[in-house]
């Protein structure tokens, strides 16, 4: 795993809660009208069976446990790769990896924020990638 990658992974867990987080919306939307009555027929009957309200209630519990459990790795990430970002001694690149890597900014909304010029944030976070690798070399074999 090369160093972007490695820093984008709090992104990509990021991603996946929110992910999973929509399915749990869906799954509690679903099963609040899955037992619904209904009245237009002749016999009262329910509209989902029992053993579907059951599969559906399983895989919400499912699906938030697995949110728990990649939140606690998120966060874990997270404070990971921000305190190594912070053992870098220029402030600069501290600043662009920190906005790019850990808010999920752009480019040019770094430079916008930190008052350079596109060039210079790319060209800065080139050098900002490389400084990362030189100080945390055992990355470069993941």
């Amino acid at each position: 795993m090369n160093v972007k990658a490695y820093l984008q992974q709090i992104k990509v867990l990021d991603t996946k809660i929110k992910q999973k987080e929509e399915q749990i919306e869906y799954l509690k939307e679903a099963a609040g009208g899955a037992g619904a009555i209904r009245y237009d027929k002749d016999k009262v009957q329910t509209s989902c069976s029992d053993s579907k309200l059951e599969s559906m209630i399983i895989q919400y519990m499912t699906l938030e446990q697995e949110v728990q459990e990649e939140k606690l790795k998120f966060e874990q990430a997270r404070q990971k790769i921000i305190n190594q970002i912070h053992e870098l001694n220029d402030d600069r690149y501290i600043n662009v990896l920190f906005k790019r890597y850990v808010e999920y900014k752009s480019y040019e909304l770094i430079a916008v924020e930190l008052s350079y010029s596109f060039d210079y944030v790319k060209e800065l976070h080139r050098d900002s990638l490389d400084a990362f690798r030189i100080k945390h070399p055992t990355l470069s074999h993941l």
